[in-house]
């Protein structure tokens, strides 16, 4: 079964390129450099990439999965939904902001983060988010 958010992508244009602009979960870069394979087994379907040659892949079970071009992955969300919850709430700007972040580190890493809020042409991610959080059916529709 196809998660209805990535049906909503393949099928929605203007939503495909929002989420690949300025969210980097591009479905047209669906496809992976090296063969990535999980200890188990299981199967993995290439569902989006992003602009450093990472990808974003969807488990047997529906759970996505990001590989990095470095040799790094981890579990981003529970099903596409969640993954693009993720990926848009918590966009790349933010990922200097970890735990162990001491108060100093973590103000900085915040203040960082604020510096990148905005894209080309001065428009606002927040802008961005509105927009595609507008065009998107509410849940349970």
């Amino acid at each position: 079964m196809t998660d209805p958010a990535l049906e909503l992508l393949r099928e929605r244009p203007d939503l495909a390129e929002l989420a690949a602009f300025p969210f980097n979960f591009d479905i047209g870069r669906a496809y992976h450099v090296e063969d990535v394979h999980l200890a188990s087994g299981a199967s993995l379907e290439p569902v989006a990439g992003d602009d450093t040659g990472g990808t974003y892949f969807v488990c047997e079970d529906g759970t996505v999965l990001h590989a990095s071009s470095e040799g790094d992955a981890a579990v981003v969300g529970g099903s596409v939904s969640e993954a693009l919850e993720v990926v848009i709430g918590l966009p790349w700007y933010c990922e200097g902001i970890l735990p162990d972040l001491d108060e100093a580190a973590l103000l900085a890493a915040v203040g960082v983060a604020d510096d990148c809020r905005h894209g080309p042409g001065g428009r606002s991610r927040p802008c961005r988010r509105s927009r595609a959080a507008a065009r998107t059916p509410p849940r349970g529709t």
